[in-house]
């Protein structure tokens, strides 16, 4: 699936949906801790199904290493 900031918002770790784990971000292949303008860099890449669970399973649960905007 191409990544949106939709999907990048809707499954945010943060109730906001403006935070995204280390491991989320790690997803995308964002490093730690993420450089300004990486939202620009992730959309439209394609993640597969399994990445896109994975994501998806880490939203609304702030942990430690929470990136806000």
């Amino acid at each position: 699936m191409k990544v949106t900031l939709e999907f990048l918002h809707a499954n945010s770790s943060h109730p906001s949906g403006q935070g995204w784990t280390k491991k989320q971000l790690s997803i995308l292949g964002v490093d730690w801790p993420p450089r300004k303008g990486w939202i620009d860099d992730v959309v439209e890449i394609e993640l597969t199904d399994e990445q896109a669970a994975e994501f998806i399973s880490m939203r609304h649960r702030p942990k430690m290493g929470v990136s806000r905007l």
